[in-house]
């Protein structure tokens, strides 16, 4: 009797597991199928209609065949008009897209932004982003303060902030979540105007921390030379020999050394004498940038240095200097550290030992 039972359960859970797949298959199909006519769609309206999207960006004048009328037709519209921003880019052309998507768009979005969904909110914020759409500033300042906002939400609020020329780009970034990768904090720096920079760079201390520190690459990455005084500031400024402040100091002498000068030389003479081998590193890669002769001598005693990788910055500052060749040949035949000996002749290309 329990067999027979056992059998009819196994019989029932089979069936049942069978009639699951083939629905879930069934769903699967559908949905492919319909994303495929979809594409086959957007295809076809793009061939029929990329030439008068050409004509309304180059020289205005928006023909009805462009505006969307139902749920196919505005992504095929989207889809076309996003491809095009990517092959052009004047103000010229990023303005009418962006009276376009206002104009045809807007509801859309917004109906979108309100959606249980992350993924239909990410979309409209990924598009509103693209086409530089203010309009929609009220919706994605409730988004930012609701609850269900996440961190890649914001992340793309900001961006549109950013690419809007909205002044409240800055509290964006003030209120951005610290848990996005470094990537994300430096694209999102990228995209600032100089005014912008200057702006939010005047507020730096009221900025998260993960963004305080792509600050101060971004300053050294696109060459701002104006923010050197910045970067000094903010570095002596630090006084904590270690901690959260330790990481900060180190990317500030990493941009410091990326400009290449300095007025105040003789003050860094500290960093060269860290607990700290990311500081020593980075201070010894400053000196070689400066060239300057009354810093050989402090670059002597780093080539010694405990860590490999500041005996090799060391190494590589002394042969930036005037007659550096000389001074490391004479390191690697004469002084008494064999690791300094070492890395002074695998700079010069010889064999150490």
């Amino acid at each position: 009797m329990y067999t027979s039972h056992a059998v009819i359960a196994l019989a029932i859970f089979t069936v049942s597991l069978l009639v699951l797949s083939s629905l879930v298959l069934a769903y699967i199909t559908i949905v492919k199928a319909r994303d495929m006519r979809l594409t086959r769609y957007m295809n076809s309206f793009a061939q029929k209609n990329s030439t008068l999207m050409y004509v309304y960006m180059t020289q205005g004048g928006t023909s009805r065949a462009l505006v969307p009328h139902n749920r196919r037709t505005f992504a095929a519209a989207e889809k076309l008009l996003s491809d095009y921003l990517q092959i052009a880019h004047s103000d010229e052309i990023q303005l009418r897209a962006k009276q376009f998507a206002e104009a045809h768009f807007t509801n859309t979005y917004r109906e979108m932004l309100l959606s249980r969904k992350w993924s239909i909110r990410m979309n409209a914020l990924y598009h509103a982003s693209v086409f530089g759409m203010d309009n929609l500033f009220e919706d994605i300042t409730w988004l930012m303060n609701s609850p269900k906002c996440t961190a890649q939400e914001h992340y793309q609020i900001c961006k549109l902030l950013i690419h809007s020329r909205n002044s409240s780009f800055i509290q964006s970034l003030i209120r951005l979540p610290g848990d996005l990768k470094a990537f994300n904090y430096r694209q999102l720096l990228s995209m600032l105007t100089n005014d912008q920079f200057d702006e939010a760079l005047a507020q730096f201390h009221e900025l998260p921390m993960p963004i305080q520190h792509s600050f101060v690459e971004m300053i050294g990455i696109l060459n701002k030379y104006e923010q050197l005084d910045f970067l000094e500031q903010q570095l002596f400024r630090i006084a904590e020999p270690a901690g959260q402040s330790s990481e900060l100091r180190i990317k500030l002498l990493k941009s410091i050394a990326q400009l290449g000068f300095t007025e105040r030389a003789e003050q860094y003479s500290k960093f060269a004498a860290s607990s700290s081998w990311e500081e020593r590193a980075m201070t010894a890669k400053l000196f070689g940038a400066l060239r300057k002769p009354e810093l050989v001598a402090p670059l002597t005693e780093l080539i010694k240095d405990r860590s490999w990788w500041v005996r090799t910055q060391a190494a590589g500052a002394l042969l930036n200097m005037k007659e550096g060749k000389q001074l490391l040949m004479h390191i690697a035949e004469h002084d008494h550290d064999r690791f300094a000996r070492d890395i002074a002749k695998e700079t010069l290309g010889l064999h150490p030992g």
